[in-house]
């Protein structure tokens, strides 16, 4: 019985650990994450863009096509970069999205485990009933003991 509380607690302290992690760092680490992509968006709105705009005012004001030819080529530097930002604001996104998973993941592990505690206990302190028939108590036992295995090995 100690031995069962002494998990149960330490179940329970995993959890409060793992929430108040959660609480308390993820709102730090999306604000990072949101405040990054900002100044990307501020970087590509400010340096990309005016430059792409100064590069088309030229193209449509030069009827040489020599020159035409070599503000295009001049484009695809700013389209490029603008491509680059992009590709690192949705690495952004996801990285953002995986600690919200991991992080919830890991909440609800340490939930199973609050739960799993709980069905041993609920078992042993549950009244007597009258013995169902044998087959059934197989059944059942099969059936606890599968899912404590199920449980077991997610831990692992």
């Amino acid at each position: 019985m100690q031995n069962q509380a002494a998990v149960e607690a330490l179940y329970s302290a995993t959890f409060v650990e793992d929430y108040l992690d959660y609480v308390e760092n993820v709102p730090d680490d999306i604000q990072r994450i949101h405040t990054r992509l900002r100044e990307l968006d501020m970087r590509q709105h400010q340096d990309v863009l005016s430059e792409l705009d100064t590069l088309v005012d030229q193209f449509t004001n030069t009827k040489d096509p020599t020159m035409q030819k070599r503000l295009l080529n001049k484009m695809m530097m700013p389209l490029i970069t603008s491509q680059d930002i992009g590709d690192d604001k949705i690495q952004l996104v996801q990285n953002m999205a995986d600690i919200i998973e991991n992080k919830t993941r890991q909440l609800d592990h340490d939930a199973q485990n609050l739960d799993f505690g709980r069905g041993e206990e609920e078992e042993q302190q549950q009244p007597q009933k009258p013995a169902p028939p044998k087959s059934k108590v197989k059944e059942e036992k099969s059936e606890k003991a599968s899912k404590r295995k199920k449980v077991k090995e997610e831990v692992k």
